[in-house]
């Protein structure tokens, strides 16, 4: 299995706002590694869509069992798509077993488009 499309750095969202404020979220990275481009399916693709999501990436990692979908945003570096880099949320993680019979963690990703990557900083691969 090679890891060979990348960086990908996790950073977790923490909301810094007083109570009854307007939500300020501040970022910590927590989690890195290199990644590997997967193909999304016309299944994920249809069945994503039908519960309202929009499934931009398939990436393959090492197993990790540290994310949340509910408040992890993911930078891809090198990116060399045409949006130039961006945060994406996590739809769906899936622990399976590579080719080599690996323990991987599949990740698919949604833009985010509500977070500028740019606001987003700290070195990536690995956590602070």
């Amino acid at each position: 299995m090679p890891l060979d499309s990348g960086i990908l750095t996790v950073w977790r969202g923490t909301n810094t706002a007083p109570a009854g404020g307007m939500p300020a979220m501040t970022y910590k990275q927590i989690w890195g590694a290199d990644y590997q481009d997967r193909t999304i399916g016309i299944q994920r693709w249809y069945t994503a869509q039908q519960h309202g999501d929009r499934p931009d990436f398939l990436v393959r990692v090492p197993r990790t069992w540290e994310l949340s979908t509910a408040t992890d945003r993911v930078l891809l570096e090198p990116f060399g798509w045409q949006d130039n880099g961006g945060a994406y949320r996590i739809v769906q993680i899936q622990q399976v077993m590579d080719e080599a019979d690996l323990p991987v963690t599949d990740l698919t990703l949604e833009r985010d488009d509500g977070i500028d990557a740019g606001t987003i900083t700290g070195r990536s691969g690995g956590a602070d």
